[in-house]
């Protein structure tokens, strides 16, 4: 071999193995990114087994660098989409319609059916448990019903959310369970990927209605009981110019980082806020303090 030749096996050599080890120390650029067109080309000579002038040394190394890189990008793949993935338990008195809503949920990358019910006292049972995130609830069902076992599961655990899911629309089914802390009420003729986008929107905060819904509620049905605000003509003076703003924001579906970020305040004041506000309206949750903000107090008006 004559001595340019072997300076430029050096030269390319020199080049690749700096590349290589640079690719093991980072998930976020592709297998060949890094590299120069000549050391792509070098590769691909490696990887059909061309050894060539570099011999199996090279190959070898190259090889182990770019599994040790792509185990590296496996496993935080596997971190991010655990860290993602929102727990589902269904619950339905028919179980041809829970098998189906677990199959066609299970679709979704990011969600995860760990258990189903089919009626409310189960449900509770459940909950405990398999700790799911979030409770896709019937509302007619054997035993116990879907409102009846929201209350509870509201009351015994206050972080599992509930998303109705019901194919009735009764204005008294729609308020009693909302009264009853769910965080939505949807029909179940909605399109498969509205639903699943729903239960997204549920688990970050935000309350969901089918469509006609809210303007149900707002009529203001009659129902039975005292839980609900004190009255629907309260002078907004009573509460201070900060918790209007808290409560107006609430009214457009603002989670607890939204609202500090947009009135420049730390999230526990927001927090406390919402605590004050919900004690002073007689409410039980951050639903009914919405569909009271856009039906009493700020009907019509824009976020700005």
């Amino acid at each position: 071999m004559d001595n340019d030749s072997k300076y430029s096996n050096r030269s390319e050599t020199d080049r690749i193995f700096p590349a290589l080890d640079s690719l093991s120390q980072t998930a976020e650029t592709t297998a060949t990114d890094t590299l120069s067109t000549s050391e792509q080309s070098i590769l691909t000579m490696l990887s059909l087994g061309k050894t060539g002038r570099f011999g199996n040394q090279l190959f070898q190394y190259a090889f182990l660098q770019i599994c040790a890189r792509q185990a590296k990008l496996c496993c935080r793949i596997n971190l991010y989409q655990k860290s993602i993935m929102i727990r589902l338990l269904v619950v339905d008195d028919q179980s041809l319609v829970c098998q189906g809503l677990k199959a066609m949920l299970e679709l979704e990358p990011d969600l995860q059916v760990v258990g189903t019910a089919d009626n409310g006292e189960t449900a509770i049972e459940q909950v405990a448990a398999l700790q799911p995130e979030l409770v896709l609830m019937d509302v007619r069902m054997p035993v116990m019903d879907g409102r009846e076992a929201t209350r509870i599961i509201n009351q015994q655990f206050p972080d599992v959310k509930v998303l109705i899911l019901s194919t009735f629309d009764d204005d008294q089914y729609i308020a009693e369970a909302m009264r009853a802390g769910a965080r939505g009420y949807l029909l179940k003729d909605m399109p498969s990927e509205e639903l699943a986008q729903a239960i997204r929107f549920v688990n970050r905060g935000y309350a969901q209605l089918g469509p006609g819904l809210m303007e149900k509620l707002i009529k203001g049905v009659p129902i039975s009981g005292t839980t609900g605000p004190k009255s629907d003509s309260l002078d907004l003076t009573q509460l201070t110019p900060r918790e209007q703003d808290v409560l107006r924001l609430i009214g457009f579906g603002s989670t607890n980082r939204e609202i500090a970020q947009d009135l420049y305040i730390a999230e526990g004041t927001v927090k406390t806020h919402v605590t004050h506000l919900l004690n002073h309206l007689n409410l039980r949750n951050r639903v009914q303090l919405a569909i009271y903000a856009n039906s009493v107090c700020w009907a019509g008006v824009s976020k700005s």
